[in-house]
């Protein structure tokens, strides 16, 4: 026998209910045909349903009444595994983005542009990075591309690496600034 709250008429395994006129909001739930029907007012209940009280729990208490339903039961597992599947998905498809490094920073447009369709055509996969536009290739194949560069003369302009700093020298520049140079032509290098 299931009972229904205050208000609410209990319904015995016949299907007879008990206070007659009652009213308030009840869940009727059809065991022969599997429907549940939300009835207010005058709240009597057909044979074979049971009436089950929608109580003011809030969102917990609905979410429990929905675990609670069979079907949802017996999916809840299936549902469980693709989320999870997914989520192991995602993590595997982050950590194995291959991470791009910048192949000669400071090249002028020019030298950019012919560096980069070389490396278009050697398939060494190069991108422009969007934040700071230097040509960038990936991590694994860093040095084979500068190798490669150089096969091909490039970079036609300027001077790369520590060969920057002939010429520059200057009795008014700080050491600060020289150290600077230095760092930043070791890390071309």
């Amino acid at each position: 026998m299931t009972t229904g709250g205050a208000n609410l008429p209990a319904t015995t395994a016949g299907g007879a209910s008990t206070p007659s006129g009652a009213t308030g909001v009840a869940l009727a739930n059809n065991s022969a045909t599997g429907t549940a029907l939300a009835t207010q007012g005058n709240a009597s209940a057909a044979p074979g349903t049971s009436l089950i009280r929608l109580g003011s729990g809030g969102l917990g208490a609905s979410a429990r009444e929905v675990l609670q339903q069979p079907a949802v039961r017996r999916a809840l597992p299936g549902i469980i595994v693709l989320f999870v599947l997914i989520v192991f998905g995602l993590v595997y498809a982050w950590m194995q983005a291959t991470p791009h490094r910048p192949v000669l920073p400071g090249l002028s447009d020019a030298d950019q542009q012919a560096a980069f369709e070389a490396l278009k055509t050697g398939a060494y996969e190069p991108k422009i990075d969007q934040t700071s536009g230097q040509l960038t290739v990936p991590s694994d194949r860093y040095h084979e591309a500068r190798m490669f560069l150089a096969s091909q003369g490039l970079p036609r302009s300027g001077s790369v690496g520590l060969e920057g700093l002939n010429g520059q020298s200057s009795m008014t520049t700080s050491q600060f600034m020289e150290q600077v140079k230095v760092n930043a032509a070791m890390e071309q290098e």
